[in-house]
């Protein structure tokens, strides 16, 4: 088979569409992580500071030594 045809033959239509639908789904779930990280690194705050908790310190954790 051709690498690239004008038309496709008719036996091969169900699979250009098939190919071209998957194209578009995976092109869609790359796009709204994207979006979504880059809306975030614009707009969004840390996920500690929205409940409105500090992350832990150091000084929060026991050591080994400690027990």
């Amino acid at each position: 088979m051709p690498r690239r045809y004008w038309q496709y033959p008719p036996e091969f239509q169900v699979l250009n569409v098939l190919s071209t639908a998957g194209a578009s789904v995976l092109a869609v779930g790359y796009l709204l992580p994207m979006i979504y990280f880059l809306w975030s690194l614009k707009y969004g705050p840390s996920p500690a500071t929205i409940r409105g908790t500090p992350p832990p310190g150091v000084e929060d954790y026991v050591s080994a030594a400690h027990l």
